[in-house]
């Protein structure tokens, strides 16, 4: 078992809170740490979890800590938490800046601990059922949309949102992003609202990504195309399903479409499957992952070096909407 700490008991804090306890097989919550008093007293008497206002009281008790904490806060905590050499989950985006990032990713290796970045749709349970059929991704759809509400706005909607695609196309592909093309606007908040982004890459895919959080209604899809097939990720409603181009003459079922493809050639279909998707918590999985890596020594589902990396595309499109004008913050 592994003892672990959570500091921050936000929206995000709490819900982390509420997965690590139905976890007690794994970890063992020492304690929570906020600096607000109010949340403190309220995390005591709801969940009978003993709380701290000051870190340090609680590092010398935990194997781990989680720092669910707004993202400007990430970096001193994180920095501080390496120096006691204490295995750390964080949440996304990793810091605000990339230096940070690097700096953190120097920390850790010095200290010889296990980071995991929070970028939980790496465990959205359509996400696990495709992943493993993505072979040769040429060109990849994502279009995540949410309504409008206070929290978050703190930061862009590339960094709010739009990260945990970037996450996943970055995992997908697997090669250098050589160009970045993006525009974005402010609306309500202070920082940009919405944002259409297009990345091509070293191995010649391209990504085109749609992120708002002004939508009337919740959406996150995620489509890639490969050769004579694309992959269709509802990532909010937990389905999949894959697209085939197949031969006429094979055998065909209720979900497949016949095309013509071109005079003396023969006909195609299009067969369409409905992907089998495993129910499961995407929060409890990560953090079965984070529990998997220290106890096996293994590397990390979502190490340092990815969410450096996602904050590194994220902090490249925010600077080309800046170059054309757009006031990011």
């Amino acid at each position: 078992m592994i003892r672990i700490g959570l500091v921050g008991a936000g929206h995000l804090g709490k819900i982390h809170l509420q997965n690590l306890r139905a976890l007690s097989a794994y970890f063992e919550l020492v304690g929570v740490c906020d600096q607000d008093a109010a949340t403190r007293q309220q995390i005591a008497h709801e969940y009978q979890v003993p709380v701290f206002q000051d870190l340090d009281a609680l590092l010398p008790l935990v194997d781990a800590l989680a720092v669910v904490t707004p993202t400007n806060t990430h970096f001193d905590l994180c920095a501080h938490i390496l120096r006691k050499r204490k295995h750390l989950f964080v949440e996304k985006p990793l810091c605000n800046t990339v230096e940070e990032a690097r700096k953190l990713l120097n920390q850790a290796r010095e200290a010889e601990v296990k980071v995991q970045v929070g970028h939980v749709e790496r465990f959205n349970p359509a996400f696990s059922a495709l992943r493993s059929r993505v072979q040769f991704p040429r060109f990849i759809e994502a279009t995540r949309l949410a309504p409008y509400q206070l929290r978050g706005t703190e930061v862009s909607v590339v960094h709010d949102l739009m990260i945990h695609d970037i996450d996943l196309i970055l995992n997908l592909v697997k090669s250098r992003v050589k160009k970045v093309e993006a525009n974005g606007s402010r609306v309500l908040s202070q920082s940009i609202d919405m944002a259409n982004v297009r990345l091509e890459f070293e191995n010649g895919a391209v990504a085109q990504l749609q992120a708002s959080r002004l939508a009337l209604k919740r959406k996150r899809i995620l489509r890639v195309f490969q050769p004579v097939q694309f992959l269709e990720m509802d990532l909010l409603q937990h389905q999949a399903q894959v697209i085939t181009l197949a031969d006429f003459n094979e055998q065909s079922d209720s979900f497949s479409h016949a095309i013509e493809v071109g005079e003396g050639k023969p006909n195609k279909v299009l067969r369409r499957e409905h992907v089998p998707v495993t129910s499961q918590n995407a929060i409890q999985q990560e953090w079965l992952s984070f529990y998997h890596s220290i106890q096996h020594d293994q590397k990390t589902e979502v190490q340092l070096e990815d969410g450096m990396y996602a904050l590194e595309i994220a902090q490249q499109i925010l600077d080309k909407m800046r170059s054309q004008g757009a006031d990011t913050y």
